[in-house]
């Protein structure tokens, strides 16, 4: 691993380790170490505080076995492990698909594995290692492990108590089944990070015997990639202003007071037609609609205000009185 500024900056202790290169060199002595320090010029490590990014991960296929003409393809891809004569090619679960198929009898104990080399593959900003498993119903298991590049590898395992096909996600981080079995250091049993995910080294896949009656298991892989989470984007949906501003004028609408404006109007604007004022009868109906409750009227209102408003009251009725006459004068009201 390669040391970087963000490294040096958790630097929490320091060791000298002297080996034993073999040959007739002594075996014990004094060894005296004086003036051990850092030197160097440069800039003090400084996180990054600018805003992250949204995810821009996008779905990487790991493997869908379709590139392999044979057995001894699939094998050679899957051999960073060796014991690859428990492979061979299988249907996959679609039309046309291929699979990985892992035959194995236990006869060299229960944990046999396989994998691929994938060679520092950047993970980063990936949710869920997903991928199709062919159950044969035995109750083992298939152990799963995600080699980094730092030397880390971490374990889930996949109950083989099904039959058939079946989809499998596997969260990538901060998920407690898949933790660090190795090495067994300070961080054993602890979920994988963002972090981990930046160089990948390898992905295994092995028999775990979980049921001492069974004498092997027989399981298939197909389809296997990582993906993103959805809707993972820290970017915001630019929020409709127009749509706000019409819903806002409408609820100004339904709780304005509205009354002092039809006081206002002039007598001919009246919205009264003489088709709107007739019933089914032919005769004159006069239909109120009642208005919100009044506000109450500030108490600098005054005395223009109120001869106003009972001006326009006045005008009112003069022109509903108006309407009546026209309406006895054309004979629709006896």
């Amino acid at each position: 691993m390669k040391l970087s500024q963000k490294l040096l900056s958790k630097v929490g202790s320091f060791a000298l380790y002297i080996n034993d290169n073999g040959g007739n060199r002594p075996k014990s002595g004094d060894l005296t170490l004086d003036s051990i320090k850092l030197d160097g010029k440069r800039d003090a490590y400084a996180p990054n505080t600018n805003p992250t990014p949204g995810n821009t991960a996008k779905a990487q296929s790991v493997d869908d076995f379709s590139g392999y003409s044979d057995d001894a393809a699939a094998q050679s891809a899957w051999g960073n492990r060796g014991h690859t004569e428990v492979l061979s090619l299988d249907e996959g679960p679609t039309d046309g698909s291929k699979a990985l198929r892992f035959k194995y009898d236990f006869s060299n104990g229960g944990w046999y594995d396989v994998a691929k080399y994938l060679d520092g593959a950047n993970w980063s900003g990936e949710s869920v290692l997903a991928f199709q498993v062919k159950g044969d119903g035995s109750d083992n298991a298939i152990g799963l492990q995600i080699g980094t590049s730092d030397g880390k590898y971490f374990l889930a395992s996949v109950k083989l108590d099904f039959t058939g096909w079946k989809q499998i996600e596997i969260p990538l981080v901060d998920n407690a089944n898949l933790a660090q079995s190795w090495p067994e250091d300070a961080n054993k049993d602890n979920p994988m990070t963002e972090d981990d995910l930046a160089s990948i080294k390898e992905l295994v896949f092995a028999s775990q015997q979980w049921n001492s009656e069974s004498d092997g298991l027989d399981f298939s892989i197909a389809d296997i990639k990582v993906e993103p989470a959805e809707n993972t984007s820290n970017e915001q949906t630019p929020k409709d202003e127009s749509k706000t501003e019409v819903k806002a004028d409408k609820e100004q609408e339904q709780s304005e007071d509205t009354s002092a404006d039809v006081t206002a109007q002039d007598p001919a604007t009246c919205p009264i037609s003489d088709e709107d004022s007739k019933g089914s009868t032919g005769n004159t109906t006069v239909t109120v609609k009642p208005t919100p409750d009044a506000k109450e009227p500030a108490d600098n209102t005054g005395k223009d205000g109120l001869s106003r408003t009972g001006s326009n009251i006045i005008s009112a009725i003069a022109a509903v009185a108006v309407l009546i006459a026209r309406k006895r004068k054309g004979g629709d009201i006896e």
